[in-house]
């Protein structure tokens, strides 16, 4: 079996060690002399340092919750409320990058919880003025690492299946070859590490984020509402339910300026996520079911 059918074999498996995997690109980066390459798999295997800047799948859905009480009163895990805390504070937290190789992305596919002590001063006095905070801190949900390792094996498999294309013995080169020119090779790193990525402003600041999502301030506002309004409809469980009203909470912070285009169709991806099946059901069988016909297209606009 060539190197590239190994590749393709172990990336296109869910549950195989992708650090065992990205240790074959490394080899494979090496034989079609490519540095770029090269340095994409050494980062997702180490990890990306501070100040460099990550791509979009390792930028992760957070939630954040606190504990409030006083003599009287105990109100334990209350989510963040960004309405009240402004969205700077929530560009500030939102979303999370993460920085460490894939090896501890993969131990925490169950999820992660993470003590934030320092943002007590934050939430207090602004969710519940009457209330001390005791405690805050953050969690990132098992699907957020599922769907980031799950970017990374597929950039893996679309770049060595074209690779394949060009030059199906690529790995098994001799040193001092070239077993895909630059002028072909090039252009497949592009294509499957940058493209793929989103039409991200990489030089400039200056652009509309509604444009770049399709969809005008004014619709969103109303897909949020009206999602609200018929979300009892799916008939969701109460962890699903405060799942998807995290991210509904989300988009109304969003809302409050120009909002972020990376952070609404991750928003949006996971209410699909959650609720895809639920409201396919109901396109079929309610009896008026234009109102899910049009929430599932705005869904389908945001995951793009």
């Amino acid at each position: 079996m060539t190197l590239l059918r190994e590749i393709q074999n172990e990336a296109a498996q869910a549950n195989s060690d992708l650090a065992a995997v990205l240790r074959k690109c490394k080899i494979l980066a090496v034989r079609l002399k490519s540095q770029e390459f090269g340095q994409w798999t050494s980062r997702e295997l180490e990890g990306y340092p501070d100040g460099q800047q990550v791509p979009s799948y390792r930028k992760l859905n957070a939630q954040y919750f606190a504990n409030f009480m006083n003599g009287s009163w105990n109100a334990p895990k209350q989510p963040f409320l960004w309405p009240a805390l402004g969205k700077d504070a929530y560009d500030k937290l939102n979303p999370v990058e993460f920085r460490d190789g894939v090896a501890k992305a993969q131990a925490l596919s169950d999820g992660a919880v993470v003590p934030r002590p320092d943002l007590g001063l934050l939430v207090q006095g602004k969710m519940f003025p009457d209330l001390n905070c005791v405690g805050a801190w953050m969690e990132i949900g098992g699907n957020e690492f599922q769907q980031f390792l799950s970017a990374v094996r597929t950039r893996v498999l679309d770049f060595v299946l074209e690779i394949e294309v060009a030059n199906p013995n690529a790995g098994e080169a001799e040193p001092d070859t070239e077993p895909v020119p630059r002028e072909k090779l090039q252009p497949i790193i592009q294509n499957v590490f940058h493209g793929s990525i989103g039409n991200v402003a990489q030089n400039s600041q200056q652009f509309s984020q509604t444009a770049q999502l399709g969809i005008g301030a004014e619709e969103l506002s109303k897909f949020i509402n009206e999602f609200r309004a018929h979300v009892a409809e799916l008939k969701l469980g109460p962890e699903d339910h405060k799942r998807v009203d995290i991210q509904l909470r989300t988009m109304d912070a969003q809302l409050l300026d120009e909002p972020n285009p990376v952070i609404m169709r991750e928003a949006g991806r996971s209410i699909r996520n959650i609720t895809e099946g639920a409201i396919g059901s109901l396109i079929a069988t309610a009896a008026q079911p234009s109102v899910w016909t049009w929430i599932d297209s705005i869904l389908s606009q945001l995951s793009k």
